[in-house]
């Protein structure tokens, strides 16, 4: 629903991998239900609604942009898991 009513698939992305990390941090995945949250998030961060645009820069012949842009869309999700880790390690006490 929230991918549904927000545009923004950037926006989606990063919240969800904020999100994520703060479970870690706080210590809500448990082993047996780890799979269940690796496949929720990994369709909720929406890379999956980048597909269409970075399979037309790089049929178009725009590489370095589509290399460029994968990375710093991998680099900034990394940054808000981080994110969201030090802000569930942070309020966890």
């Amino acid at each position: 629903m929230f991918r549904y009513y927000f545009d923004n698939i950037f926006l989606i992305s990063l919240s969800a991998s904020l999100i994520y990390g703060i479970l870690i941090a706080k210590k809500l995945i448990v082993e047996s239900n780890k799979f269940l949250y690796i496949a929720f998030f990994s369709s909720f961060t929406t890379f999956s609604g980048f597909i269409p645009i970075f399979f037309q820069m790089f049929t178009s012949g725009k590489i370095l942009k589509f290399f460029f842009l994968v990375n710093i869309l991998l680099m900034t999700n990394l940054l808000f898991m981080y994110l969201g880790f030090f802000i569930g390690k942070r309020f966890r006490k």
